[in-house]
């Protein structure tokens, strides 16, 4: 979860509405690497009742 990691690192000091967008943005990444996750597992079991 890398992006947790950065989004743990959002400069304090930016202006509200600039640091809001970066929240938006990381939460948005996090929920693609989910979906992307989900869509890989789903993958590696086709392929493994296709190789069975």
């Amino acid at each position: 979860m890398q992006h947790a990691l950065e989004y743990a690192l959002i400069d304090s000091n930016a202006p509200i509405n600039e640091r809001t967008l970066r929240v938006k943005d990381q939460t948005l990444l996090v929920k693609d690497q989910t979906l992307l996750d989900k869509i890989r597992v789903r993958e590696a079991s086709i392929v493994a009742k296709f190789f069975a």
